[in-house]
């Protein structure tokens, strides 16, 4: 018959193991799998299965990232982006001119007739 570990030794490779699989601690009461006398590798999959919430997370940190690499842009994809962000900021700086409740002109204090007040980081 294999010799148990000692519960130090057993306590601390689970917290290892554990560790490596969720990348946190363990919250909840976990000595009643050693009494049960799980190695330390099924007794991280018993904890897991007991606890669903550290069960979600798993599922999460398995899952890839879906983010596609970016694609080269030819140079002419390039300028043309190039020129719809000046195009954006032009109609931007020519808006932030006018009130967006009423659309008369803003004067230099940044107040308008109808109560709109421009905040300082507008």
């Amino acid at each position: 018959m294999a010799k148990r570990m000692d519960i130090d030794a057993w306590e601390a490779e689970f917290v290892r193991l554990f560790n490596e699989t969720v990348e946190e601690e363990p919250l909840y009461d976990y000595i009643h799998l050693y009494k049960k006398g799980l190695s330390p590798a099924d007794a991280v999959k018993a904890y897991l299965k007991e606890n669903p919430d550290y069960a979600e997370k798993v599922e999460d940190l398995k899952e890839p990232p879906s983010a596609k690499p970016l694609s080269p842009m030819s140079p002419e994809e390039f300028l043309k982006k190039a020129k719809e962000l000046e195009a954006r900021e032009a109609a931007k700086k020519r808006l932030s001119e006018f009130c967006p409740n009423c659309a008369r002109h803003l004067g230099t204090k940044k107040l308008c007739k109808c109560g709109y007040k421009r905040q300082k980081g507008e």
